[in-house]
């Protein structure tokens, strides 16, 4: 019998200097990332995969480690 876990998806967009504290944050609820691109802007922009049920946590982490500075697209 196999076990699904439901996974949330969320893509985010910040200034390129935070981004250790993003890949900190998503190290800290087992959350996967993909899809990084820097933009002209210079801000990093990521999508980030984890268990739903840590989705509220990791995004209030993020919104804490950065200030606030995180737009969720």
């Amino acid at each position: 019998m196999q076990i699904h876990i439901p996974k949330a998806t969320i893509r985010i967009s910040t200034r390129a200097a935070n981004s250790g504290a993003i890949y900190a944050a998503a190290a800290k609820y087992n959350a996967v990332t993909s899809g990084e691109t820097y933009n002209d802007r210079g801000e990093l922009e990521v999508t980030i995969t984890c268990d739903e049920e840590n989705s509220d946590q990791l995004k209030d982490a993020i919104n804490d480690a950065t200030s606030g500075g995180t737009q969720y697209t």
